[in-house]
């Protein structure tokens, strides 16, 4: 179990999956409801590959349209939803500043193929269930994974020989032997990760126990966070079955 104090730890170690600079900012900015769209936009604009995903989603067939958005404005943000925004920025942000890393035995490309993939899963699946906005689901999809990010770059070396012993870091019982190992899972870091960066805690609760199928002891947001965990399940573990049959096809032709 990871307590307050020794993920605050962590924190300050500045080792964690943290979003900085112009992300942050938007993070901030995002953070309140009164917040001034011109203000926002005037952030986001500095970021023209931002600008790219956000219009992409904006045209996207999750939302109708008269006619294309070619420029964010505050309609076109708002059709969005400032959470999908914030969420966005937060995940491509992350992708961009942990697509490498020390863990030799931790495929930081995979990881992130494996985490975009699970992100459309979980949009294409939302779409059906109707259960939350399509870019909050797709970021959540993407997240659902960040735990294990975490734990190659908090603890590079010794993480790495988990994954060596296990054979990839999704294994089954990973979460036991990092239990073991560091007194907390990759599951513990990312539900306190999400709730750090105010991610709503019907997602921190769904990713924090999507690896149990039915999910168990969820707290007040029970019932929301059962249907996300029955969008990320599915979406989850056959990625995983993909890693595992790579890295055994890698193993035989060395």
């Amino acid at each position: 179990m990871l307590e307050a104090s020794k993920f605050n730890e962590l924190k300050i170690s500045g080792n964690l999956p943290s979003p900085k600079g112009t992300v942050l900012k938007i993070m901030e900015l995002s953070e309140h409801n009164n917040v001034p769209l011109p203000e926002l936009i005037a952030v986001l604009n500095t970021d023209p590959v931002m600008i790219g995903r956000l219009l992409k989603l904006a045209n996207s067939a999750s939302f109708v349209r008269s006619r294309p958005a070619v420029a964010l404005t505050p309609d076109v943000l708002m059709s969005i939803g400032l959470n999908a925004v914030r969420q966005i920025a937060l995940t491509f942000a992350l992708v961009a500043e942990h697509h490498r890393g020390e863990c030799q035995q931790f495929d930081y490309n995979l990881h992130w193929s494996r985490a975009l993939a699970c992100g459309a899963a979980m949009q294409l699946l939302g779409q059906q269930l109707r259960i939350a906005p399509p870019g909050e689901l797709f970021t959540i999809g993407i997240l659902s994974s960040i735990g294990q990010l975490a734990m190659a770059t908090l603890h590079p070396v010794e993480y790495g020989a988990l994954i060596q012993a296990q054979g990839n870091p999704y294994a089954r019982g990973m979460t036991r032997q990092e239990e073991s190992r560091f007194g907390y899972h990759h599951l513990d870091i990312a539900g306190a990760l999400l709730r750090d960066w105010g991610l709503p805690a019907m997602f921190c609760d769904a990713v924090r126990q999507h690896e149990d199928l039915p999910p168990v002891d969820v707290a007040e947001h029970s019932r929301a966070a059962g249907w996300h965990c029955a969008c990320i399940w599915p979406a989850v573990w056959p990625m995983s079955a993909c890693w595992k049959a790579r890295h055994g096809h890698m193993a035989m032709k060395n």
